[in-house]
């Protein structure tokens, strides 16, 4: 990113824009993601193992199916 587009970033070049947004994006979505399947302490506190034993009679797989393809 800084050999592209060196910082500080410019209003008017839009593609460094664009790039930076991704970039936080994916950033963003990792964090998420983590909270969302339960892997930030490696234990079983997740969104989706929530939501397979209150909804999937504990079948995370099912669970996962069901509520990942809206969360991404």
């Amino acid at each position: 990113m800084r050999d592209r587009y060196p910082p500080p970033l410019q209003a008017d070049n839009i593609q460094g824009q664009k790039f930076l947004a991704f970039l936080l994006g994916v950033a963003s979505h990792q964090i998420a993601d983590a909270v969302w399947h339960g892997s930030l302490t490696g234990c079983p506190n997740g969104f989706i193992d929530a939501t397979a034993w209150e909804s999937f009679d504990s079948d995370e797989e099912k669970a996962h199916s069901s509520v990942d393809p809206g969360g991404d």
